[in-house]
């Protein structure tokens, strides 16, 4: 498990969230972003947050 860095500087990247979580099959209905990409927004790197707002979103209704 990754550990928070607590001298990290705000990200420039804002998170994609609805504001409408309900998590189905792994995935919130709102954004689309797995479980894993919500709980661990707040300690990934620049780049990991870059990575995950440039990768398509799962179709919720799909699943």
């Amino acid at each position: 498990m990754r550990q928070l860095n607590q001298n990290k500087k705000p990200s420039k990247f804002k998170t994609d969230c609805l504001g409408i979580c309900e998590r189905r099959s792994g995935y919130c209905t709102g954004c689309g972003r797995t479980n894993e990409e919500i709980f661990d927004w707040i300690i990934l790197s620049e780049d990991e947050k870059k990575a995950i707002l440039e990768t398509p979103r799962v179709d919720i209704k799909k699943l």
